[in-house]
C-alpha cells in the first residue's frame, strides 16, 4: 500500500510536470486564443446590438474587427507619441537631475567622482546597426502576428456564437 502511494504521487508530479511544458510550448497560441475569448466577451453585446438593429452578421463583425483595429491604432499612436515626447524631453529632465545634484553637492559640501564624457558618435560600430534593427523589429513583428491570431480567433469566436 504504501508503495502505490509514492507511485501516485511520482505520477502526480509528473503529470503536474508534462502539463507545465506542453502549457509552455503552446503559449504562443494560447496566449491569443484565450485573449480572444475575452476580447469577445467585450465586443458580444456590441455584436448582439448589431443584430438586433438587424444587420447582418458578417457585416457587424467586420464592423466590430475594423472599429477594435482602429482603437488599437489610436492607443498605439498615444504610447508612441508619448514615448517620442519623452525622449525628446529627456535631456532636460537630465539637466533638471544635474542641477539638483549640483546644488545638494554644494550644500552638503560634498565631492562626486569625475565622470568622464563618452564619445557616442566616435564609438559607433555601423555594421552592427543592421543587426540592432533586425532585433529591434523582432518584437514588434510578434506583436503583429499576436494580434492577427487574435483577430481570427475572435471572427471565429463571434461568428460561431449562438450557434
Amino acid at each position: 500500500m504504501q508503495g502505490n502511494k509514492v507511485v501516485a504521487a511520482a505520477l502526480i508530479i509528473l503529470v503536474i510536470f508534462a502539463v507545465g511544458v506542453v502549457l509552455q510550448q503552446a503559449k504562443p497560441v494560447l496566449f491569443p486564443f484565450f485573449l480572444a475569448i475575452f476580447l469577445s466577451f467585450i465586443l458580444s453585446p456590441i455584436l448582439d446590438f448589431l443584430t438586433r438593429m438587424k444587420i447582418p452578421r458578417a457585416v457587424s463583425i467586420l464592423f466590430i474587427l475594423i472599429t477594435s483595429f482602429f482603437i488599437i491604432y489610436l492607443l498605439g499612436l498615444l504610447f508612441y507619441s508619448s514615448g517620442k515626447t519623452f525622449a525628446s524631453e529627456f535631456p532636460k529632465y537630465g539637466q533638471k537631475i544635474s542641477s539638483i545634484l549640483t546644488s545638494i553637492q554644494e550644500q552638503l559640501k560634498f565631492t562626486f567622482p569625475k565622470w568622464e564624457t563618452v564619445d557616442w558618435f566616435g564609438q559607433l560600430d555601423i555594421n552592427k546597426i543592421g543587426g540592432f534593427l533586425l532585433s529591434s523589429l523582432g518584437p514588434f513583428f510578434s506583436f503583429i502576428a499576436n494580434l492577427f491570431l487574435v483577430f481570427i480567433f475572435i471572427v471565429f469566436i463571434l461568428a460561431g456564437r449562438g450557434n
